[in-house]
């Protein structure tokens, strides 16, 4: 029982047991009334039970007292036709006697009252003894068989006083009778108050003890409703407060990658002037370190921007009408010398169903595949790299959808890893920081990204087997006609395809906020043959081009 009294304390609050137990008592006092009720009915049943018995006493009596009274004709008429009514009737009589008191015995009287039932016992005893004596005095008078012959009055005087004696002792028995029949009604009477107050003072303690408990309750559910109220409203303003706290940071955050990023242009820029300007090969290698280094604090500063954006809600999704083959083309001139380096096998396959336009924000699309395809190529040691492009149906709606898959056979992701890896800050175990770098954004930004699109990530990986990235998203059903002079797709951001670029001649307007950036546009545009103009602001700018 001691682990049910602690389940009761731990998980079944005050209020709601004391509203179980007013339920029940007020069960019980219901159950009371009911019970009161029946003995009620039982008394009643009783006294009906009593109400024979005492009738069949009083037939009895009856009989007895029409026996005596023929018993005392026959005395004075000393016929034969009167003695064989009396006999008739003393008959009766004693059998009449015999089953009362069988009935007296076995009845209710017992269960009533023992001191009653011994005297109505007591009572039929001497009437009985009575009526004998009765029939001792009829069976000494003589019978006259002349028919009209007057009696003989031989002894006729004391007879008659004999039976008449013994008739008035039936009487004083029959009063005897009607003494404990009050007797018994007044112990009936008793019984039934004291019944009736024995269950009013249960059944009203019941409902009082219940009202009590239920009004107990409802004070404490309306006490627990008041706070819960009150926790409400206080978490309410917490979770806004933590909102507008969420946002704030995400706005600082989104700011100061902002911030960092306008130096870090400077500082890669001028990294690359040493590097084209040092000859010697210490220093050189000095600068490489330092280019090495400042584009992986770009790219964490650029993911911290990024994931800033998005928690913000200040990414925004530009799709557009684009040229797959040329899209996919710019990839696979990223990824291809990156696999080639590494000694892996980087291969492409567009199903013959995909078409050449679509509609998609190829900035976002890039940015999510330069990810997976960078995951790929860091966590695979051998083996080979692949991107797939078809078009699938959706499973339940028959949506066509566009789906690139980056499948490779690297290292492998555990089924308990893979619930945690698109979390942001998460990387699978053993896949550490020191091991492979990173922050663990990349995928967090990547499968956020595809849900603003629309769209999603999926991962099927088994440890030492490789993995399957799917990049899925909805394909537009309109396809997009691009002339040839239209809008072309673009090259990746921040990675050009190096070209030989010669200007000459015309002016060249820089407007940059920024000094050092201003410093270093002048001269990578220094070998050119043009003439360079710089602005500070936009306002500026405009000034300039006026003149």
């Amino acid at each position: 029982m001691g682990w049910i009294n602690k389940f009761i304390v731990r998980h079944v609050p005050f209020e709601y047991l004391a509203m179980v137990v007013g339920f029940i008592l007020l069960i019980t006092s219901i159950g009371f009334l009911i019970l009161q009720n029946q003995d009620l009915i039982l008394l009643e049943s009783k006294n009906s039970e009593l109400y024979e018995d005492t009738r069949a006493i009083d037939t009895t009596f009856i009989q007895v007292i029409k026996a005596a009274t023929d018993a005392r004709r026959f005395v004075r008429s000393q016929q034969a036709e009167d003695l064989a009514t009396y006999q008739g009737n003393y008959q009766k009589s004693i059998h009449l006697l015999d089953v009362t008191g069988d009935e007296i015995s076995k009845g209710v009287l017992q269960r009533v009252s023992v001191d009653i039932e011994e005297l109505f016992l007591s009572i039929l005893w001497d009437l009985r003894k009575t009526l004998n004596a009765v029939n001792d005095v009829v069976i000494t008078v003589p019978v006259d068989e002349v028919e009209g012959h007057p009696p003989s009055a031989t002894n006729d005087t004391i007879t008659g006083k004999e039976v008449n004696n013994l008739i008035d002792r039936i009487y004083g028995l029959h009063e005897t009778k009607l003494s404990a029949v009050d007797r018994l009604r007044e112990q009936r009477s008793e019984r039934l108050a004291k019944t009736m107050a024995q269950n009013n003072l249960r059944t009203s303690v019941g409902i009082v003890v219940s009202i009590l408990f239920f009004m107990l309750s409802f004070i404490l559910l309306r006490n627990k409703m008041v706070t819960i109220r009150r926790y409400s409203m206080e978490l309410k303003e917490e979770t806004q407060r933590a909102q507008r706290a969420e946002r704030v940071k995400s706005e600082f955050l989104a700011n100061m990658s902002h911030e960092i990023r306008t130096p870090m242009t400077a500082i890669l820029g001028f990294s690359e002037l040493l590097h084209d300007g040092i000859t010697d090969p210490k220093y050189r290698s000095y600068v490489t370190g330092i280019q090495t280094s400042g584009k992986a604090l770009l790219a964490l500063i650029n993911d911290i921007l990024d994931l800033s954006k998005i928690e913000a809600g200040r990414m925004t999704i530009k799709p557009r009408g684009i040229d797959l083959p040329s899209f996919i083309s710019t990839v696979d001139l990223i990824f291809s010398q990156m696999a080639k380096n590494k000694g892996l096998e980087f291969s492409i396959q567009i199903a013959p169903e995909v078409p050449e336009k679509v509609v998609m924000d190829d900035n976002r699309v890039r940015q999510v595949l330069t990810n997976l395809l960078g995951n790929a190529v860091k966590f695979t040691h051998s083996g080979f790299i692949r991107l797939s492009v078809s078009i699938e149906k959706d499973g339940q709606t028959g949506v066509p959808q566009l789906c690139f898959a980056v499948a490779d056979s690297g290292i492998g992701i555990s089924k308990q890893d893979q619930t945690v890896i698109f979390d942001a800050f998460r990387q699978a175990d053993g896949q550490t920081t020191r091991s492979y770098g990173g922050t663990g954004l990349g995928l967090s930004i990547s499968l956020q990204l595809a849900r603003l699109m629309g769209g999603t990530i999926t991962v099927q990986s088994e440890e030492h087997r490789g993995s399957t990235f799917t990049l899925i998203l909805p394909l537009e059903q309109r396809i997009l006609e691009i002339s040839a002079g239209g809008e072309k797709p673009g090259t990746p951001d921040g990675k050009t395809v190096k070209k030989d670029i010669h200007l000459t001649g015309g002016t060249v307007l820089i407007v940059e906020d920024e000094p050092y950036n201003r410093t270093i546009l002048r001269e990578f545009l220094g070998d050119q043959q043009v003439r360079i103009i710089t602005a500070n602001n936009g306002l500026e700018a405009l000034t300039l081009l006026e003149q």
